[in-house]
């Protein structure tokens, strides 16, 4: 299963576009550009155009729907909860903390979605809005492609 484009459309409005490359923190290694795209080939001062943002996720995000997918035989989920999952596992970097390893029912693990809201260490409001719509989206409560 690969993510849909509505899917992509509603990663790149979590991440938003950054033209210029940046560090959230001190702490981090590389920097990040685009829409979230992370790595040693990001550099200080770099800037892109949102195509290049584009193709750049576009690119990153194959990683992010294996991750999901391995658990596509368990789950079977349907394209909408495997883009939630995606743009889940594309802010966290997987799924396996989630679902306990495929240990915890869909019910259990879309429950606790919204306590992975931890950036650095403290609680993000961010990340606490981004949990729950992509929450809402997984269960398609209260969600509009559009918000």
């Amino acid at each position: 299963m690969k993510i849909s484009e509505n899917g992509l459309a509603f990663i790149k409005k979590c991440e938003s576009f950054h033209k210029v490359s940046y560090k959230k923190t001190r702490r981090e290694k590389y920097l990040t550009i685009g829409y979230g795209h992370y790595g040693k080939d990001v550099k200080e001062k770099m800037i892109i155009t949102k195509d290049k943002a584009d193709s750049l996720l576009r690119m990153d995000i194959h990683k992010y729907e294996g991750r999901v997918a391995k658990y596509q035989h368990q789950y079977n989920f349907t394209q909408i909860q495997f883009d939630a999952l995606v743009a889940f596992c594309f802010n966290v970097g997987d799924i396996d903390r989630l679902t306990n390893n495929g240990k915890r029912s869909i019910e259990e693990f879309v429950n606790i979605m919204p306590l992975f809201c931890f950036y650095d260490g403290k609680i993000q409001k961010d990340l606490i809005k981004r949990r729950i719509k992509e929450k809402n989206l997984f269960l398609r409560q209260n969600f509009e492609w559009g918000d």
